[in-house]
């Protein structure tokens, strides 16, 4: 009966200790929680039911999403699953898959082109070595999100590997003229032209 009673009193202090802190919240702060949580409403429909109905538990929340992202604008999807037995926030934005611990705070960021293993079954997603289960209409949305952002990620690659290869052509061919011209000697031309080849394979 103590314990029980303990551990009530302990559940009430945490409750009123973050619910005075939520509440002492600089204005301009919760301004920023607010406009969060429209983009997250904005990514998906059920953000609502994630964060939850009390205000001061969704604040909270609101805080530790914020705290976890560098840019909140660039949030293209949100939904909330379990790993092991905690509670996590899963976010896709447009450069890393995000997963934040509800409990702990530990956060999970992989960058797209560090993703080279996903696996998708009815209940859930191993992405890496992370296995997230997330309600089922979720889970397609966002391996759908996940497997576009990787592929968009894939042809941005692809994009700057040809234009610094193009880049790295015409240095090339200006370093020719200059030695044909004699301004630079077989030497000099042979050196710039390596160090522009082993800048490209870098």
């Amino acid at each position: 009966m103590t314990l029980v009673f303990l551990i009530a009193i302990v559940i009430i202090i945490y409750y009123y200790t973050n619910n005075y802190k939520m509440k002492n919240v600089p204005s301009e702060d919760k301004t920023a929680l607010k406009e969060l949580e429209i983009k997250l409403i904005e990514v998906n429909s059920k953000t609502r039911v994630i964060l939850s109905n009390n205000e001061t538990i969704k604040m909270m929340k609101l805080r530790k999403i914020s705290d976890a992202l560098n840019n909140k604008k660039d949030i293209l999807f949100f939904t909330s699953g379990k790993r092991i037995n905690d509670n996590v926030f899963i976010i896709l934005t447009n450069g890393n898959f995000v997963a934040l611990n509800d409990k702990t705070r530990e956060v999970i960021k992989i960058p797209y082109e560090k993703i080279n293993d996903i696996k998708k079954n009815k209940i859930s997603v191993k992405i890496n070595n992370y296995t997230f289960a997330i309600s089922n209409n979720d889970l397609n949305i966002f391996c759908e999100k996940l497997e576009d952002q990787i592929e968009a990620n894939k042809n941005i690659s692809i994009h700057i590997n040809k234009e610094m290869k193009k880049d790295v052509a015409d240095k090339i061919l200006k370093l020719q003229s200059l030695y044909e011209e004699g301004i630079l000697t077989e030497y000099e031309f042979n050196i710039k032209k390596k160090e522009l080849l082993d800048k490209k394979e870098d």
